[in-house]
């Protein structure tokens, strides 16, 4: 499966918009609403970023990253109010046709998750210290 997303690099343009920031990490998380715990465990790779992480990053600290910029790496036309549908129609229609691709992923992949079989135990087999054994299985079976 395509890795959509790539949450490691997440972190790294993280830390170079904690280090643009000119605050310390602990300054930084506060005025972004997270607990420096929180973001230093993301910026020490010890935790995965999350989306509530990110929203905030990029709600508190647009005028340093776009959320295009902070997820996907890319910088191509920043928009001036940190809104990515301020870049014109046709980028509009780019970000439309990303998005709707990835939601045809994500339905595709959840439809097929569901037909999975649940995996179930169908029998145990116990050994025992005089080289003998005993199988049990489940009810019904």
């Amino acid at each position: 499966m395509a890795e959509y997303i790539d949450l490691a690099s997440i972190t790294k343009r993280l830390k170079d918009v904690v280090e643009k920031s000119g605050l310390t990490s602990r300054e930084f998380a506060t005025r972004a609403g997270l607990s420096p715990a929180t973001l230093s465990l993301n910026l020490n790779e010890k935790q995965q970023i999350n989306v509530p992480t990110i929203n905030k990053i990029i709600e508190h600290f647009s005028d340093l990253i776009t959320p295009e910029e902070l997820v996907f790496g890319t910088s191509d036309s920043r928009p001036a109010a940190g809104n990515l549908f301020d870049q014109g129609q046709a980028n509009q229609d780019d970000l439309r046709a990303i998005l709707q691709a990835q939601a045809e992923e994500i339905a595709r992949l959840k439809a097929e998750l569901k037909g999975r079989k649940e995996k179930g135990i169908a029998h145990i087999t116990v050994f025992y210290d005089d080289n003998s054994f005993a199988t049990f299985t489940t009810e019904g079976e």
